[in-house]
C-alpha cells in the first residue's frame, strides 16, 4: 500500500464527508474526533485540507502540546 492509495482511502470515506458538511455551515463550528490511532488523526487533517467542500476555508487545530503540533 503506498501514501496515495492510504490518502485516498481517507478522501474517499464517508465520515470524513460527515465532517466535511459540519465545516461547510454557516456558524463556526467545534468538532472533537476520538478514539484515532497511530497517524490517522494527520491523514484525517490532511484530507480535510484537501476535499473540495473545504479547501478554501480557514481551519485550526489545537492539539494537546508544541510535541503533538510539531508531529
Amino acid at each position: 500500500m503506498n501514501l496515495q492509495h492510504l490518502t485516498d482511502k481517507f478522501q474517499n470515506n464517508p465520515r470524513l464527508f460527515q465532517v466535511a458538511d459540519r465545516l461547510t455551515f454557516s456558524k463556526p463550528q467545534r468538532l472533537y474526533l476520538k478514539n484515532l490511532q497511530g497517524s490517522s488523526p494527520e491523514f484525517i487533517v490532511s484530507a480535510i485540507f484537501n476535499h473540495k467542500s473545504t479547501s478554501d476555508l480557514n481551519h485550526l487545530v489545537v492539539l494537546n502540546d508544541a510535541e503533538e503540533a510539531a508531529y
